[in-house]
Protein backbone atom coordinates (compact mmCIF):
# COMPACT_ATOMS: atom_id res chain seq x y z
CA UNK A 1 0.00 0.00 0.00
CA UNK A 2 2.97 2.31 0.52
CA UNK A 3 3.61 2.31 -3.23
CA UNK A 4 0.03 3.30 -4.04
CA UNK A 5 -0.41 6.47 -6.08
CA UNK A 6 -3.90 7.87 -6.71
CA UNK A 7 -4.90 7.65 -10.38
CA UNK A 8 -6.91 10.39 -12.08
CA UNK A 9 -10.03 9.01 -13.73
CA UNK A 10 -11.86 11.39 -16.09
CA UNK A 11 -15.42 11.95 -14.99
CA UNK A 12 -17.89 10.78 -17.64
CA UNK A 13 -21.22 11.30 -15.90
CA UNK A 14 -23.65 14.18 -15.56
CA UNK A 15 -22.28 17.31 -14.02
CA UNK A 16 -23.76 20.32 -12.33
CA UNK A 17 -22.48 23.89 -12.58
CA UNK A 18 -19.91 24.99 -10.07
CA UNK A 19 -21.43 26.26 -6.86
CA UNK A 20 -21.67 30.01 -6.84
CA UNK A 21 -23.01 32.37 -4.24
CA UNK A 22 -26.19 33.90 -5.55
CA UNK A 23 -28.46 36.48 -4.09
CA UNK A 24 -31.83 35.19 -3.05
CA UNK A 25 -34.39 36.15 -5.64
CA UNK A 26 -37.83 37.48 -4.73
CA UNK A 27 -40.51 34.81 -5.03
CA UNK A 28 -42.68 36.86 -7.37
CA UNK A 29 -40.28 38.76 -9.55
CA UNK A 30 -41.68 40.02 -12.85
CA UNK A 31 -40.02 38.73 -15.99
CA UNK A 32 -37.93 41.49 -17.54
CA UNK A 33 -39.11 42.50 -20.97
CA UNK A 34 -35.81 43.82 -22.28
CA UNK A 35 -32.30 42.41 -22.13
CA UNK A 36 -30.17 44.09 -19.47
CA UNK A 37 -27.84 46.81 -20.64
CA UNK A 38 -24.23 45.86 -21.05
CA UNK A 39 -22.33 46.79 -17.93
CA UNK A 40 -19.93 49.69 -18.35
CA UNK A 41 -16.43 49.87 -17.00
CA UNK A 42 -13.86 47.11 -17.14
CA UNK A 43 -14.78 44.60 -19.89
CA UNK A 44 -15.65 41.08 -18.78
CA UNK A 45 -13.02 38.42 -19.31
CA UNK A 46 -13.68 36.29 -22.37
CA UNK A 47 -14.24 32.58 -21.98
CA UNK A 48 -11.63 30.66 -23.98
CA UNK A 49 -12.06 27.24 -25.54
CA UNK A 50 -9.50 25.83 -23.12
CA UNK A 51 -11.65 26.82 -20.15
CA UNK A 52 -14.61 24.75 -21.33
CA UNK A 53 -14.75 21.12 -20.27
CA UNK A 54 -16.62 18.40 -22.13
CA UNK A 55 -18.14 15.16 -20.84
CA UNK A 56 -19.75 12.23 -22.62
CA UNK A 57 -21.95 9.42 -21.37
CA UNK A 58 -24.54 6.93 -22.57
CA UNK A 59 -28.22 7.49 -21.83
CA UNK A 60 -30.42 4.69 -23.11
CA UNK A 61 -30.03 4.73 -26.92
CA UNK A 62 -28.34 8.11 -27.05
CA UNK A 63 -24.90 9.58 -26.49
CA UNK A 64 -24.96 12.76 -24.44
CA UNK A 65 -22.16 15.26 -24.91
CA UNK A 66 -22.02 18.16 -22.49
CA UNK A 67 -19.91 21.31 -22.43
CA UNK A 68 -19.43 23.12 -19.12
CA UNK A 69 -18.53 26.79 -19.27
CA UNK A 70 -18.20 29.25 -16.42
CA UNK A 71 -21.93 29.87 -16.11
CA UNK A 72 -23.62 27.60 -18.63
CA UNK A 73 -24.06 23.96 -19.58
CA UNK A 74 -24.67 23.00 -23.20
CA UNK A 75 -25.79 19.47 -24.05
CA UNK A 76 -26.04 17.58 -27.33
CA UNK A 77 -28.10 14.42 -27.71
CA UNK A 78 -26.59 12.20 -30.42
CA UNK A 79 -27.56 8.86 -31.92
CA UNK A 80 -23.91 7.78 -32.19
CA UNK A 81 -20.56 8.48 -30.57
CA UNK A 82 -19.59 12.14 -31.04
CA UNK A 83 -16.79 12.83 -33.49
CA UNK A 84 -13.99 15.31 -32.96
CA UNK A 85 -15.59 17.88 -35.33
CA UNK A 86 -18.80 17.71 -33.28
CA UNK A 87 -16.83 18.23 -30.08
CA UNK A 88 -15.07 21.23 -31.62
CA UNK A 89 -18.41 22.65 -32.78
CA UNK A 90 -19.87 22.26 -29.28
CA UNK A 91 -16.87 24.01 -27.74
CA UNK A 92 -17.14 26.83 -30.28
CA UNK A 93 -20.85 27.29 -29.60
CA UNK A 94 -20.47 27.25 -25.81
CA UNK A 95 -17.61 29.75 -25.91
CA UNK A 96 -19.33 32.18 -28.29
CA UNK A 97 -22.66 31.89 -26.49
CA UNK A 98 -21.22 32.67 -23.08
CA UNK A 99 -19.08 35.53 -24.38
CA UNK A 100 -21.97 37.12 -26.28
CA UNK A 101 -24.60 36.73 -23.56
CA UNK A 102 -22.46 37.10 -20.44
CA UNK A 103 -24.54 39.97 -19.04
CA UNK A 104 -27.86 38.31 -19.91
CA UNK A 105 -26.75 35.09 -18.21
CA UNK A 106 -25.80 36.94 -15.03
CA UNK A 107 -29.16 38.74 -14.91
CA UNK A 108 -31.32 35.91 -16.26
CA UNK A 109 -34.83 35.72 -14.76
CA UNK A 110 -36.53 33.36 -17.18
CA UNK A 111 -36.99 35.47 -20.32
CA UNK A 112 -35.47 33.21 -22.98
CA UNK A 113 -36.26 35.71 -25.74
CA UNK A 114 -33.01 37.46 -24.79
CA UNK A 115 -31.14 34.58 -26.40
CA UNK A 116 -32.87 34.50 -29.79
CA UNK A 117 -29.75 35.84 -31.56
CA UNK A 118 -28.05 32.60 -30.50
CA UNK A 119 -29.63 30.98 -33.55
CA UNK A 120 -26.92 32.54 -35.69
CA UNK A 121 -24.21 31.20 -33.37
CA UNK A 122 -25.70 27.70 -33.68
CA UNK A 123 -25.84 28.05 -37.47
CA UNK A 124 -22.18 29.03 -37.64
CA UNK A 125 -20.96 26.50 -35.09
CA UNK A 126 -22.82 23.41 -36.26
CA UNK A 127 -23.13 24.25 -39.99
CA UNK A 128 -26.90 24.08 -39.76
CA UNK A 129 -27.15 25.19 -43.38
CA UNK A 130 -26.44 21.59 -44.40
CA UNK A 131 -29.86 20.50 -43.11
CA UNK A 132 -31.87 23.40 -44.49
CA UNK A 133 -33.56 23.74 -47.88
CA UNK A 134 -31.33 25.50 -50.39
CA UNK A 135 -32.02 27.79 -53.29
CA UNK A 136 -29.87 29.33 -56.00
CA UNK A 137 -29.46 33.08 -56.53
CA UNK A 138 -32.57 34.68 -57.96
CA UNK A 139 -31.00 35.74 -61.26
CA UNK A 140 -28.61 34.03 -63.64
CA UNK A 141 -26.58 37.25 -63.72
CA UNK A 142 -25.90 36.91 -59.99
CA UNK A 143 -24.86 33.29 -60.48
CA UNK A 144 -22.59 34.15 -63.40
CA UNK A 145 -20.86 36.75 -61.25
CA UNK A 146 -19.63 34.04 -58.86
CA UNK A 147 -16.28 32.43 -59.63
CA UNK A 148 -16.78 28.65 -59.65
CA UNK A 149 -14.45 25.71 -60.13
CA UNK A 150 -15.26 22.99 -62.66
CA UNK A 151 -16.64 20.71 -59.94
CA UNK A 152 -18.72 23.53 -58.46
CA UNK A 153 -20.10 24.38 -61.90
CA UNK A 154 -21.22 20.78 -62.40
CA UNK A 155 -22.85 20.73 -58.97
CA UNK A 156 -24.68 24.01 -59.62
CA UNK A 157 -26.05 22.73 -62.94
CA UNK A 158 -27.46 19.65 -61.23
CA UNK A 159 -28.87 21.88 -58.47
CA UNK A 160 -30.68 23.89 -61.15
CA UNK A 161 -32.24 20.71 -62.51
CA UNK A 162 -33.19 19.38 -59.08
CA UNK A 163 -34.83 22.67 -58.07
CA UNK A 164 -36.61 23.19 -61.39
CA UNK A 165 -39.97 21.98 -60.13
CA UNK A 166 -40.00 23.16 -56.52
CA UNK A 167 -37.68 26.17 -56.55
CA UNK A 168 -35.50 24.69 -53.81
CA UNK A 169 -33.51 21.55 -53.03
CA UNK A 170 -31.89 19.65 -50.18
CA UNK A 171 -28.16 18.97 -50.11
CA UNK A 172 -28.71 15.29 -49.30
CA UNK A 173 -30.73 14.87 -52.51
CA UNK A 174 -28.18 16.86 -54.48
CA UNK A 175 -25.32 14.79 -53.07
CA UNK A 176 -26.94 11.54 -54.23
CA UNK A 177 -27.58 12.97 -57.69
CA UNK A 178 -24.01 14.27 -58.09
CA UNK A 179 -22.50 10.95 -57.01
CA UNK A 180 -24.71 9.11 -59.52
CA UNK A 181 -23.63 11.25 -62.47
CA UNK A 182 -19.99 11.98 -61.79
CA UNK A 183 -17.04 10.09 -60.40
CA UNK A 184 -16.27 12.73 -57.83
CA UNK A 185 -15.20 11.62 -54.35
CA UNK A 186 -17.88 12.17 -51.74
CA UNK A 187 -15.50 14.26 -49.61
CA UNK A 188 -14.85 16.63 -52.52
CA UNK A 189 -18.57 17.11 -53.13
CA UNK A 190 -19.19 17.87 -49.46
CA UNK A 191 -16.28 20.28 -49.42
CA UNK A 192 -17.75 21.98 -52.48
CA UNK A 193 -21.05 22.42 -50.64
CA UNK A 194 -19.25 24.43 -47.98
CA UNK A 195 -17.47 26.51 -50.63
CA UNK A 196 -20.68 27.16 -52.56
CA UNK A 197 -22.35 28.26 -49.34
CA UNK A 198 -19.49 30.63 -48.59
CA UNK A 199 -19.62 32.05 -52.13
CA UNK A 200 -23.41 32.60 -51.80
CA UNK A 201 -24.10 30.30 -54.72
CA UNK A 202 -26.18 28.11 -52.40
CA UNK A 203 -28.55 30.08 -50.18
CA UNK A 204 -30.03 28.22 -47.19
CA UNK A 205 -33.58 29.16 -46.23
CA UNK A 206 -35.62 28.54 -43.12
CA UNK A 207 -38.34 25.90 -43.39
CA UNK A 208 -40.96 28.53 -42.52
CA UNK A 209 -39.77 30.70 -45.43
CA UNK A 210 -39.85 28.03 -48.14
CA UNK A 211 -43.32 28.91 -49.44
CA UNK A 212 -42.43 32.60 -49.54
CA UNK A 213 -39.19 31.90 -51.39
CA UNK A 214 -40.95 29.69 -53.94
CA UNK A 215 -43.54 32.41 -54.50
CA UNK A 216 -40.78 34.97 -54.95
CA UNK A 217 -39.19 32.93 -57.72
CA UNK A 218 -42.53 32.35 -59.39
CA UNK A 219 -43.20 36.09 -59.43
CA UNK A 220 -39.68 36.81 -60.67
CA UNK A 221 -40.44 34.80 -63.80
CA UNK A 222 -43.24 37.28 -64.48
CA UNK A 223 -40.97 40.26 -63.82
CA UNK A 224 -38.28 39.25 -66.30
CA UNK A 225 -40.90 38.99 -69.03
CA UNK A 226 -41.38 42.77 -68.90
CA UNK A 227 -39.11 44.52 -71.41
CA UNK A 228 -37.48 47.89 -70.95
CA UNK A 229 -36.79 47.74 -67.19
CA UNK A 230 -33.48 48.32 -65.46
CA UNK A 231 -32.30 45.97 -62.71
CA UNK A 232 -33.42 48.28 -59.90
CA UNK A 233 -36.80 48.71 -61.61
CA UNK A 234 -37.17 44.94 -61.77
CA UNK A 235 -36.49 44.80 -58.03
CA UNK A 236 -39.08 47.52 -57.46
CA UNK A 237 -41.66 45.64 -59.50
CA UNK A 238 -40.88 42.39 -57.69
CA UNK A 239 -41.31 44.07 -54.31
CA UNK A 240 -44.77 45.35 -55.24
CA UNK A 241 -45.94 42.12 -56.82
CA UNK A 242 -44.98 40.14 -53.73
CA UNK A 243 -47.38 42.15 -51.57
CA UNK A 244 -50.15 41.97 -54.19
CA UNK A 245 -52.71 39.25 -54.73
CA UNK A 246 -52.95 37.49 -58.09
CA UNK A 247 -55.61 39.84 -59.49
CA UNK A 248 -53.62 42.91 -58.54
CA UNK A 249 -50.48 41.45 -60.11
CA UNK A 250 -52.25 40.81 -63.40
CA UNK A 251 -53.64 44.34 -63.32
CA UNK A 252 -50.23 45.93 -62.79
CA UNK A 253 -48.49 43.80 -65.42
CA UNK A 254 -51.24 44.64 -67.91
CA UNK A 255 -50.71 48.35 -67.24
CA UNK A 256 -46.98 47.98 -67.83
CA UNK A 257 -47.54 46.47 -71.26
CA UNK A 258 -49.70 49.50 -72.13
CA UNK A 259 -46.92 51.90 -71.16
CA UNK A 260 -44.55 52.97 -73.92
CA UNK A 261 -41.27 51.11 -73.65
CA UNK A 262 -39.14 54.26 -73.39
CA UNK A 263 -41.17 55.61 -70.47
CA UNK A 264 -41.98 52.25 -68.90
CA UNK A 265 -39.45 52.54 -66.07
CA UNK A 266 -40.56 56.04 -65.05
CA UNK A 267 -44.25 55.18 -65.22
CA UNK A 268 -43.59 52.02 -63.20
CA UNK A 269 -42.05 54.06 -60.38
CA UNK A 270 -45.05 56.38 -60.35
CA UNK A 271 -47.50 53.47 -60.37
CA UNK A 272 -45.72 51.61 -57.56
CA UNK A 273 -45.61 54.79 -55.44
CA UNK A 274 -49.35 55.23 -56.00
CA UNK A 275 -50.08 51.62 -55.04
CA UNK A 276 -48.04 51.96 -51.86
CA UNK A 277 -50.02 55.04 -50.88
CA UNK A 278 -53.30 53.26 -51.59
CA UNK A 279 -52.32 50.30 -49.40
CA UNK A 280 -51.25 52.62 -46.60
CA UNK A 281 -54.54 54.54 -46.72
CA UNK A 282 -56.51 51.31 -46.90
CA UNK A 283 -54.78 49.90 -43.83
CA UNK A 284 -55.70 53.02 -41.88
CA UNK A 285 -59.30 52.76 -43.04
CA UNK A 286 -59.50 49.14 -41.88
CA UNK A 287 -58.53 50.33 -38.39
CA UNK A 288 -61.31 52.90 -38.50
CA UNK A 289 -63.80 50.18 -39.46
CA UNK A 290 -62.88 48.30 -36.29
CA UNK A 291 -63.34 51.45 -34.22
CA UNK A 292 -66.79 52.17 -35.67
CA UNK A 293 -67.87 48.55 -35.25
CA UNK A 294 -67.07 48.74 -31.55
CA UNK A 295 -69.34 51.78 -31.38
CA UNK A 296 -72.05 50.05 -33.47
CA UNK A 297 -71.87 53.03 -35.81
CA UNK A 298 -72.88 51.13 -38.95
CA UNK A 299 -73.45 54.27 -40.99
CA UNK A 300 -69.76 55.20 -40.72
CA UNK A 301 -68.78 51.57 -41.29
CA UNK A 302 -70.60 51.62 -44.63
CA UNK A 303 -69.00 54.95 -45.59
CA UNK A 304 -65.51 53.67 -44.81
CA UNK A 305 -66.16 50.41 -46.65
CA UNK A 306 -67.18 52.38 -49.73
CA UNK A 307 -63.82 54.17 -49.70
CA UNK A 308 -61.92 50.90 -49.20
CA UNK A 309 -63.84 49.36 -52.11
CA UNK A 310 -62.85 52.27 -54.33
CA UNK A 311 -59.17 51.95 -53.36
CA UNK A 312 -59.20 48.18 -53.91
CA UNK A 313 -60.56 48.63 -57.41
CA UNK A 314 -57.79 51.12 -58.19
CA UNK A 315 -55.12 48.47 -57.60
CA UNK A 316 -57.03 45.75 -59.42
CA UNK A 317 -58.32 43.81 -56.41
CA UNK A 318 -61.79 43.22 -57.83
CA UNK A 319 -62.57 40.16 -55.72
CA UNK A 320 -61.64 41.97 -52.52
CA UNK A 321 -63.83 44.88 -53.58
CA UNK A 322 -66.76 42.52 -54.19
CA UNK A 323 -66.33 40.85 -50.80
CA UNK A 324 -66.30 44.25 -49.12
CA UNK A 325 -69.38 45.28 -51.10
CA UNK A 326 -71.19 42.22 -49.74
CA UNK A 327 -70.12 43.06 -46.20
CA UNK A 328 -71.21 46.67 -46.61
CA UNK A 329 -74.61 45.44 -47.79
CA UNK A 330 -75.00 43.52 -44.53
CA UNK A 331 -74.41 46.70 -42.56
CA UNK A 332 -76.81 48.62 -44.81
CA UNK A 333 -79.47 46.04 -43.98
CA UNK A 334 -78.75 46.51 -40.30
CA UNK A 335 -79.04 50.27 -40.76
CA UNK A 336 -82.44 49.83 -42.42
CA UNK A 337 -83.61 47.59 -39.61
CA UNK A 338 -82.27 50.04 -37.06
CA UNK A 339 -84.07 52.94 -38.75
CA UNK A 340 -87.32 51.02 -38.32
CA UNK A 341 -86.57 50.37 -34.66
CA UNK A 342 -85.38 53.86 -33.72
CA UNK A 343 -88.85 55.35 -32.99
CA UNK A 344 -89.67 52.48 -30.63
CA UNK A 345 -86.26 52.73 -28.95
CA UNK A 346 -86.60 56.47 -28.43
CA UNK A 347 -90.03 55.94 -26.90
CA UNK A 348 -88.53 53.33 -24.59
CA UNK A 349 -85.75 55.74 -23.66
CA UNK A 350 -88.20 58.53 -22.87
CA UNK A 351 -90.09 56.17 -20.58
CA UNK A 352 -86.84 55.29 -18.80
CA UNK A 353 -86.03 58.98 -18.34
CA UNK A 354 -89.49 59.67 -16.92
CA UNK A 355 -89.12 56.80 -14.48
CA UNK A 356 -85.66 58.06 -13.49
CA UNK A 357 -87.06 61.49 -12.71
CA UNK A 358 -89.88 60.05 -10.58
CA UNK A 359 -87.48 57.80 -8.64
CA UNK A 360 -85.10 60.70 -8.01
CA UNK A 361 -87.90 62.95 -6.71
CA UNK A 362 -88.92 60.15 -4.35
CA UNK A 363 -85.34 59.70 -3.12
CA UNK A 364 -84.96 56.27 -4.72
CA UNK A 365 -81.56 57.08 -6.18
CA UNK A 366 -80.43 53.54 -7.02
CA UNK A 367 -83.62 52.87 -9.01
CA UNK A 368 -83.20 56.22 -10.77
CA UNK A 369 -79.57 55.34 -11.58
CA UNK A 370 -80.64 52.07 -13.19
CA UNK A 371 -83.13 53.89 -15.42
CA UNK A 372 -80.42 56.29 -16.58
CA UNK A 373 -78.19 53.29 -17.34
CA UNK A 374 -80.99 51.87 -19.48
CA UNK A 375 -81.35 55.22 -21.28
CA UNK A 376 -77.58 55.27 -21.93
CA UNK A 377 -77.66 51.73 -23.37
CA UNK A 378 -80.54 52.62 -25.68
CA UNK A 379 -78.67 55.75 -26.83
CA UNK A 380 -75.66 53.62 -27.74
CA UNK A 381 -77.84 51.27 -29.76
CA UNK A 382 -79.36 54.20 -31.61
CA UNK A 383 -75.93 55.70 -32.23
CA UNK A 384 -76.46 58.89 -30.21
CA UNK A 385 -73.20 58.68 -28.30
CA UNK A 386 -73.38 62.18 -26.79
CA UNK A 387 -76.60 61.13 -25.08
CA UNK A 388 -74.88 57.95 -23.91
CA UNK A 389 -72.24 59.99 -22.06
CA UNK A 390 -74.85 62.35 -20.63
CA UNK A 391 -77.05 59.61 -19.20
CA UNK A 392 -74.09 57.59 -17.92
CA UNK A 393 -72.94 60.70 -16.06
CA UNK A 394 -76.41 61.12 -14.57
CA UNK A 395 -76.34 57.51 -13.43
CA UNK A 396 -73.04 58.06 -11.62
CA UNK A 397 -74.40 61.23 -10.02
CA UNK A 398 -77.35 59.33 -8.59
CA UNK A 399 -75.11 56.57 -7.23
CA UNK A 400 -73.14 59.25 -5.38
CA UNK A 401 -76.39 60.69 -3.99
CA UNK A 402 -77.44 57.22 -2.85
CA UNK A 403 -74.13 56.74 -1.02
CA UNK A 404 -74.46 60.17 0.60
CA UNK A 405 -78.03 59.42 1.70
CA UNK A 406 -76.90 56.11 3.18
CA UNK A 407 -74.12 57.85 5.09
CA UNK A 408 -76.52 60.41 6.53
CA UNK A 409 -78.86 57.64 7.61
CA UNK A 410 -76.07 55.89 9.51
CA UNK A 411 -75.02 59.11 11.24
CA UNK A 412 -78.47 59.74 12.69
Amino acid sequence: MDDYEPQYVPFTGPVTPRDKKKKKEPEKEKMEKRPPEKKKGKPLKKVSLEEIKTYTWQMEKFQIMLAEGKNILVALMLDSAPSEPIREALLKFASQFENKFNTEIQDFRGNVSWFRPATQIADDSFNMFLMRPQCLPLTMEALKGISLTDIETKIVKIAQEVSQQTGYFFLATLLDEVLKRFRIPREKVLKSFFTLNRKKAFLPIQIADVAQEVEKRKVWEQVICVDGLLTEECDLLLEDLLVSNEESRISLLAKLTDFKKKKRGLLLREEVAKRRQIRKERDELYKRVDEFLKLNDYNEVVNVFNRIIQLSLEIGEDTVAQELTNRAEVFRTQLTQMAQRIPALRSQRNEALNQAELHELSGRYIEASKQFELAAAISTEIGEFDKTKEYASQSQRLISLAELASLRERLR
